[in-house]
């Protein structure tokens, strides 16, 4: 029975500290002792609220962090396609494409990097690793494991496929790169699917 009252006394506390009545200035103003206005021809005064702002340092902190990594925006680069006159192509393959990422770009990437990118991806049976190269023969890194399987099936002969991309950082200073890779049907089916994934 004690704990019941102290509970209910509790409730009662807490109800009237964090009870907010927002209609109270009719009812202050009699209090006060002033002459109070009838009923009918009360209206209660619009009151402007100032609005509270957050401090964007103490939001993100992280950002604070890497902010001298992302604080120049790459300038747009102009991707060029002339790597594709030395693919082979092959009419009987299908038009289709596959999406993946570059892993590994930590090691091989810099801040001129970013931006739009194209390359191929090669096949190398002896290293059991599908490398990722810029259009330029440069390793960028690799197709992830996890889509190894995808891709075997994707490209079961071997040939190099050409891909393109989107490099840039993460909000926590890594550079990742969404690709989406190409089967050399033809020169023009390459063409289309890479500027249409660059935008």
């Amino acid at each position: 029975m004690f704990i019941a009252i102290i509970l209910i006394l509790v409730a009662v506390a807490l109800f009237l500290i964090f009870h907010d009545d927002h209609d109270d200035s009719y009812t202050r103003s009699e209090r006060s002792g002033q002459k109070s206005l009838p009923k009918k021809s009360y209206q209660k005064k619009a009151t402007r609220r100032t609005a509270t702002f957050l401090d964007p340092k103490t939001i993100v902190p992280k950002e604070k962090q890497f902010q001298s990594a992302r604080a120049v925006p790459p300038e747009p680069k102009r991707v060029s396609f002339a790597f594709l006159d030395r693919i082979n192509y092959d009419k009987s393959l299908p038009e289709i494409t596959m999406s993946s990422f570059i892993a590994g770009l930590q090691d091989h990437c810099t801040q001129q990097d970013r931006g739009g990118i194209v390359g191929l991806v090669v096949t190398r049976p002896e290293a059991s690793a599908l490398e990722v190269h810029d259009a330029n023969g440069r390793l960028l890194g690799w197709l992830p494991m996890k889509d190894r399987a995808e891709y075997l099936a994707f490209n079961p002969t071997g040939i190099e496929c050409p891909f393109a991309g989107h490099l840039d950082l993460s909000i926590t200073g890594k550079y990742y790169a969404d690709i989406r890779i190409v089967l050399p049907s033809s020169r023009a089916f390459v063409i289309d699917s890479l500027r249409s994934f660059l935008g």
